[in-house]
C-alpha cells in the first residue's frame, strides 16, 4: 500500500506560506551594558573582593563584633543605593522634590485666595429688589409632608364581605 510519490498524511505541514524566521536577538556588549549602568556578575565579584581587601587592611589591628559588621554592611548598602539613585536621577533630585512641594503648596494657597476673592466679588453684589434673604425655613419643605395626613381617618379601601359558599359535592355514583 505504500506508494513512493504519495504524500504521507502522518506528517503535518503548516498551513500558509513559510515566512522567514525573525532575526536572532543581539546580546549587548560589556561596554553597552556599562553605559546603561548594568554591571556583570564578574565585575560585581571583583568589586566585592576589592572592598573585602580594603576592610581587611582597615581591620588588621581591630576586631569587630557581628553588630558592627552588620552596621558597616548596612552603611555600604545605603551608600550604594544613594549612588544608584544619584546616577539615575542626577544631583538635584532630592532637593528639587522638597522645593517643588513648597512651590506647589504656595501656588495652591494663592489660587485658593484668588478663587475666594472672585467668588466674594461675584456674589457680594446688591440683592435685587424683592429678593428675600435666605432662611432655613426655605429648605424645610417636603412634598411627602403635604400628602401625608397623620390624623385619624377612614380607611381608603376595605375588603368587602363575601358570603360563604358551601362547596359543591359531586354525587357519588354506585360502582357496578
Amino acid at each position: 500500500l505504500a506508494t513512493g510519490g504519495a504524500p504521507r498524511p502522518q506528517v503535518k505541514e503548516g498551513i500558509g506560506p513559510q515566512l522567514p524566521r525573525p532575526n536572532r536577538v543581539r546580546v549587548p556588549t560589556r561596554r553597552e551594558l556599562a553605559s546603561y549602568g548594568i554591571k556583570l556578575p564578574s565585575q560585581r565579584i571583583a568589586e566585592e573582593k576589592a572592598r573585602e581587601a580594603e576592610r581587611n587592611q582597615y581591620e588588621t589591628g581591630v576586631q569587630l563584633t557581628d553588630e558592627e559588621i552588620d552596621a558597616m554592611h548596612q552603611d555600604e548598602l545605603a551608600r550604594q543605593f544613594a549612588q544608584s539613585q544619584q546616577h539615575r536621577y542626577g544631583e538635584t533630585y532630592q532637593h528639587d522634590t522638597q522645593q517643588a512641594e513648597d512651590d506647589d503648596t504656595a501656588a495652591e494657597a494663592e489660587l485658593a485666595r484668588q478663587f475666594a476673592a472672585s467668588q466674594q466679588q461675584r456674589y457680594s453684589g446688591e440683592q435685587p429688589a424683592g429678593a428675600q434673604p435666605f432662611s432655613l425655613d426655605d429648605l424645610d419643605f417636603s412634598p411627602m409632608k403635604v400628602l401625608v395626613d397623620e390624623g385619624p381617618h377612614e380607611p381608603l379601601f376595605t375588603p368587602g364581605v363575601m358570603p360563604e359558599s358551601t362547596p359543591v359535592q359531586q354525587p357519588v355514583a354506585p360502582q357496578p
